[in-house]
């Protein structure tokens, strides 16, 4: 018998599908994401978007629970799949607001900006160059020093 197909109980695909809609949209924003376990600590985040579930580890749930008492923000999506209306990524630029998270300014829709420990990388997406203004260091690519502006294709390195 094949399982039913209620929205209502997604598949293993939406979950999926629900997480990479919040990924893009906050990627488009230009905000860098982090995977973490609800249960893990979450208090150096500013945000905290959990994939939708219909389960929730009593300890997870606490842990979430204290992150917001303590002023963390939290945003909560619904359980059935992704949203094919216009619009969730004005909600996320809101919510982004509220909890005073940003990306910089004025980079093309097609670059993400990563940042690991004092390394930034600027990630093009796209399938032509993308001219960056104000990087300044090392293209990982070529080792060579970049100042002011900086086309890249894949990665910038500072």
């Amino acid at each position: 018998m094949a399982p039913l197909g209620r929205p209502a109980v997604p598949g293993a695909d939406r979950g999926a599908l629900r997480v990479e809609a919040f990924f893009e949209a906050l990627w488009r924003e230009h905000v860098t994401v982090d995977f973490v376990h609800p249960e893990a600590d979450v208090t150096a985040y500013k945000l905290v978007v959990p994939p939708s579930s219909s389960i929730l580890a009593e300890t997870a749930a606490k842990n979430l629970h204290r992150y917001v008492e303590g002023g963390g923000h939290l945003m909560v999506s619904y359980f059935p799949g992704p949203d094919r209306r216009p619009g969730l990524r004005e909600l996320l630029a809101e919510v982004l607001d509220h909890a005073r998270v940003s990306g910089p300014a004025g980079l093309p829709d097609t670059v993400e900006v990563v940042r690991r420990g004092g390394h930034v990388f600027l990630i093009n997406h796209g399938d032509r160059p993308a001219t960056v203004r104000g990087v300044s260091g090392r293209a990982c690519s070529t080792a060579r020093r970049s100042r002011g502006r900086r086309r890249c294709r894949q990665v910038v390195w500072r």
